[in-house]
């Protein structure tokens, strides 16, 4: 996969046949971006004016972002190693982002009881009446 930026957003295009490059995704939402970086399943884009992007490529047919960082100035380019993501932001300089944040979200599972029992109460020792 090749990871491409601009104007028109993040695209992610399938190479494993150099003569027939096939787009697979897109991440439009990210409007004005200058670079982006991949590192595994995560594509992190300096998108100028919107600061850091930070998006789920998975499913390279369906990007999706999963966290944000607004920078001050304007986000031109990106660079990441282990937990960090470093963003070069024009004027305002260098942002040093600790990206370790970034966790799953797991559905709860909400069972609701199907069946009930009531059972014999038991007396505190220290009340020996019940109600």
């Amino acid at each position: 996969m090749v990871y491409v930026v601009d104007f028109s957003g993040l695209e992610i295009i399938d190479v494993s046949d150099p003569t027939s490059p096939q787009q697979v995704g897109v991440f439009a939402e990210a409007t004005s971006a200058a670079d982006v970086y991949v590192s595994g399943n995560l594509a992190y884009v300096a998108d100028r004016g919107n600061g850091l992007q930070i998006i789920d490529v998975s499913d390279p047919a369906s990007p999706q972002e999963v966290a944000s960082f607004n920078t001050r100035g304007a986000a031109q380019s990106v660079f990441v190693v282990n937990d960090l993501a470093y963003v070069a932001d024009g004027p305002d300089g260098l942002y040093i982002i600790r990206n370790d944040l970034v966790t799953d979200v797991r559905e709860e599972s909400l069972e609701i009881p199907q069946t009930f029992a009531l059972r014999q109460n038991y007396p505190n020792p220290f009340n020996p009446s019940t109600t």
